[in-house]
């Protein structure tokens, strides 16, 4: 469906990255889905239950690099929870607005 951005979702798959790899990664990502059109993401973390102890350490750190000044610089807004908590969709604020 050329030129139909509404539907358009990208899908950022972080799950097994580090930290430092995931938002890069992200940052790279997101700058790229945003000037494509998209006006919503999801991104796949995973829910952690692979890490060290079972806690979550991918997750906690992208929520709060999404709701920080990066997401917030990339027009990130209204995150929900997704697949069970192994992911995260948001919107995105066009352009210039």
């Amino acid at each position: 469906m050329a030129g139909d951005h509404d539907s358009w979702e990208p899908e950022i798959d972080l799950h097994g990255l580090s930290v430092e790899q995931a938002t890069k990664r992200l940052h790279q990502d997101l700058y790229m889905a945003r000037a494509r059109g998209a006006r919503a993401a999801v991104v796949v973390t995973g829910r952690g239950l692979g890490s060290h102890g079972g806690n979550a350490v991918l997750r906690p750190a992208i929520e709060s690099w999404l709701r920080g000044p990066e997401g917030q610089k990339l027009g990130v807004h209204s995150l929900q929870s997704v697949s069970k908590g192994g992911a995260v969709r948001f919107h995105l604020r066009a352009v210039g607005s």
